[in-house]
């Protein structure tokens, strides 16, 4: 399990980095004005990492629970994928310390609700993102040899996909208006996670016309 120290300095780390990419500001306000500022800043942005980190979801591979792994160059590429494909509304927390023992995407959803279409894919970090032109639907597929989910700053409860139980983690409430909800399976092998603001029959209907991709 992640200790809850483990959780804030991930937070911490990427609160800092979010706060990096802001533009300055151009305008100058008085020293007192600027700390209150600042204190709101820091307040929101950690509220939002936590959020995002409720339906992000850690992905943990049994004996390899400790610090990522991945080199600053990987990082970076999976922090700017994650960043084109959601924007603002989330922000990523893989852990990973072995090879997966799968390729990525090698199932796929067979059905969307009408109107979305593919917009995005990386076949590397298991991600395709669905639009509509105003909603998305965030996918993911990977594999590990012992996969686990943790969440924070969310409810969670148990539905069924085809007979296998899935989980679906739904945000707190903040003032963030985060509404996102997660869908999450195992199936052949792999973490399945679903994400869009659906209502939750029709996350179930995409999770059940999952299958093996032909590509």
């Amino acid at each position: 399990m992640i200790s809850d120290n483990d959780l804030k300095i991930a937070a911490e780390k990427a609160s800092t980095a979010i706060l990096e990419t802001l533009p300055e500001v151009e305008h100058e306000f008085s020293p007192e004005h600027e700390r209150q500022i600042a204190a709101i800043g820091r307040k929101a942005r950690l509220k939002k990492v936590l959020s995002a980190a409720a339906v992000i979801l850690l992905v943990i591979i049994a004996g390899g629970v400790g610090v990522l792994t991945f080199s600053p160059e990987a990082r970076a590429e999976l922090e700017s994928t994650w960043n084109r494909l959601i924007g603002n509304d989330g922000w990523p927390s893989y852990i990973n310390g072995e090879e997966a023992s799968a390729s990525a995407l090698m199932y796929r959803p067979t059905w969307l609700p009408d109107g979305y279409e593919k917009l995005n894919e990386n076949a590397d970090f298991g991600i395709i993102e669905y639009r509509n032109g105003t909603y998305a639907i965030t996918y993911g597929c990977t594999s590990s040899s012992e996969d686990f989910l943790s969440a924070v700053e969310c409810t969670s409860h148990e539905v069924t996909v085809g007979g296998t139980t899935a989980t679906v983690y739904v945000p707190v409430e903040n003032e963030l208006y985060y509404s996102k909800k997660t869908l999450a399976f195992i199936k052949g092998g792999c973490l399945i996670t679903i994400t869009a603001d659906l209502d939750e029959p029709e996350l179930i209907k995409i999770a059940e016309s999952v299958k093996l991709s032909d590509n």
